[in-house]
């Protein structure tokens, strides 16, 4: 019971690298994608950054989703160690 909690928390650790091995690369390629959207977008300051915002928000919404998967195997371990610590079968 316990061997299985602890291979359960160790594939929950292991998506949590890949996912933030992905949040990494999408804050990559928004860096990379920002210098010339700034040359692209026309008006204001305020207007440029909207603009930027309005291009990048795909990446955004990656990394968000990412990081609630993160959250969510966070707590998914937390729970697996009172398994184990309580032997809760």
């Amino acid at each position: 019971m316990v061997e299985r909690l602890i291979d359960e928390m160790e594939k929950e650790y292991v998506h949590i690298k890949k996912c933030r091995e992905e949040i990494a690369s999408l804050k990559e390629e928004i860096a990379l994608r920002k210098a010339p959207l700034w040359e692209e977008a026309t008006g204001t300051v305020d207007a440029k950054k909207d603009y930027i915002k309005f291009k990048l928000a795909d990446l955004q919404y990656h990394i968000d989703i990412f990081e609630s998967e993160i959250e969510y195997a966070m707590n998914k371990i937390e729970i697996l160690e009172w398994r184990i610590m309580y032997k809760d079968d």
